[in-house]
């Protein structure tokens, strides 16, 4: 049975994360899990009801799932992706220094590729 796009956006959400803040060995690597993640949460996003599923996806129990669409949110529902985005703090040492930076970056009007 072929997994749903939601599905496909949990996983890479987790391997990309996993890879690029807990593992952070091989760039190629993590530029391919990247080029991916974005491509399906843009997919995702863009797709009928991917908004509301984004919405979902802020409840989920993963960590990294719940960043994702947080951040794909910020251009939709700042506030409530904001929100989302700060209850993450202190979950992971690494992951506070990414919110750090994007919400800097965010605010300052640097990121328009979500």
């Amino acid at each position: 049975m072929k997994e749903s796009l939601t599905d496909e956006c949990i996983e890479i959400a987790i391997n990309y994360f996993n890879y690029a803040i807990d593992t952070i060995e091989n760039h190629r690597k993590t530029n391919k899990l990247f080029h991916k993640w974005h491509k399906l949460f843009l997919k995702l996003k863009s797709s009928e009801g991917g908004i509301d599923k984004l919405y979902e996806l802020l409840n989920h129990e993963h960590i990294y799932v719940k960043y994702s669409a947080s951040i794909y949110l910020l251009n939709v529902d700042e506030s409530a992706a904001i929100n989302s985005i700060e209850s993450l703090k202190g979950t992971n040492r690494q992951l506070d220094f990414n919110i750090k930076f994007l919400l800097k970056e965010w605010k300052a009007g640097n990121i328009t590729i979500y």
